[in-house]
């Protein structure tokens, strides 16, 4: 059994040698291998391998705009990979979350982990840890908040496991702009476990590791321009003519889907001259 003082430079070799041997047929004794360290007969070269923990922001979470009022808002997401000799027990996630404009502490709540296996296609993952209500008051620039994942987050050897940072904001986390945000980050060593077979002490990641920028806004926002490619061009007109189209515009919603329940349509000198006005959506 390896001592838990061995360090990543150790080697260790089992060596046989000196057999004392009875034949079976004579009765007589002798030794085997006596002839010094040449004729030992040695076992594999065991390197020493400490438990490793790697920690990485998960970079198909982009940084984008999205709405006041969710629950349960991924604001980060991080990939945690052990090494291949060991896995670990990771015991506490200590996670830092950054704010700024109208975006913070007063304004937003219920911070969970959720824990997710990439190797799964479509894993819906389960939470880790409890859910802190009351988020920690911000200081030296960050609101640290630690949540215990003890036998919730056992990672084999060799295995990558995402892990998610969900929050709920309120309706006054932004106040029209666009500079109320949310930044998600790990610091260095904010992550602690042990090694499953050696018990010995794991931290992560070595340097602080940055999520996404989430900005808060207050609603989605509907642009109107007008589709120039297959539209109508500009044309003559017979009178009783039905069926040509007038114009083609082009509706496109940002940060959140959009209901369109009123469109008012006006005319430029075709009072009393148009009639039948149908409007056609996609397809």
């Amino acid at each position: 059994l390896p001592s838990t003082s061995m360090v990543a430079t150790d080697t260790a070799q089992g060596r046989l040698s000196d057999i004392y041997v009875k034949r079976v047929l004579t009765g007589t004794y002798a030794t085997v291998l006596s002839g010094g360290d040449t004729d030992w007969v040695s076992g594999n070269v065991l390197q020493a391998s400490a438990a490793a923990l790697t920690t990485t922001p998960n970079t198909s979470l982009p940084s984008k705009q999205v709405v006041e009022g969710q629950t349960n808002m991924v604001v980060g997401s991080y990939y945690l990979q052990t090494g291949s000799t060991e896995g670990v027990n990771v015991s506490s996630i200590a996670t830092r979350l950054a704010f700024a404009g109208n975006a913070g502490v007063a304004n937003v709540s219920n911070l969970k982990l959720w824990k997710k296996d990439p190797s799964i296609a479509n894993d819906p993952g389960a939470q880790i840890g409890d859910t802190t209500t009351t988020l920690a008051a911000v200081s030296g620039g960050f609101s640290t908040n630690t949540i215990t994942v003890s036998g919730g987050l056992d990672i084999p050897a060799n295995k990558t496991m995402q892990i998610d940072v969900l929050l709920s904001t309120s309706t006054s986390t932004s106040d029209g702009g666009t500079d109320d945000t949310i930044i998600s980050s790990i610091a260095a060593a904010g992550i602690s476990g042990s090694g499953k077979t050696s018990g010995t002490t794991v931290t992560s990641p070595t340097a602080a590791q940055t999520s996404v920028t989430m900005t808060i806004v207050q609603g989605g926002r509907l642009s109107t321009s007008v589709e120039t490619s297959g539209a109508a061009s500009s044309q003559f007109v017979t009178t009783g003519v039905t069926g040509f189209e007038m114009a083609r515009l082009k509706l496109t919603a940002t940060v959140e889907d959009m209901k369109i329940e009123q469109l008012v349509l006006r005319t430029h000198n075709g009072s009393a001259n148009i009639a039948s006005v149908k409007l056609l959506g996609p397809g």
